[in-house]
């Protein structure tokens, strides 16, 4: 979640304002608006200050949709399932083959 302190009080609660919420996956990203939000200070675990004349991404770093985003998503899932089923499949075919 990147956005922009609106406030804050005593219990560390926040207000974030023009937040967007990145996703990352392999080496492309993808930022969600989300507007406002208001999180509780329990939630939180680090809050900081970035520096605006420092790169916010490596260059490496591709920005697709998210429809793209979850197109990758989906293609790693498949692509990890095969791996695992073919895997799975060779591992039998030795036993059978060893008898």
């Amino acid at each position: 979640m990147i956005g922009t302190l609106g406030g804050f009080d005593g219990h560390g609660n926040m207000v974030v304002l023009y937040t967007v919420e990145r996703m990352v996956f392999d080496r492309y990203y993808c930022d969600l608006p989300i507007g406002l939000v208001i999180v509780r200070g329990e939630e939180v675990v680090v809050c900081g200050e970035l520096d605006p004349t420092a790169p916010e991404l490596p260059s490496n770093m591709i920005l697709v949709t998210r429809y793209e985003m979850n197109e990758a998503r989906k293609a790693e899932r498949n692509s990890s399932f095969l791996r695992t089923n073919m895997r799975r499949l060779m591992n039998f075919l030795e036993c059978v083959s060893d008898d």
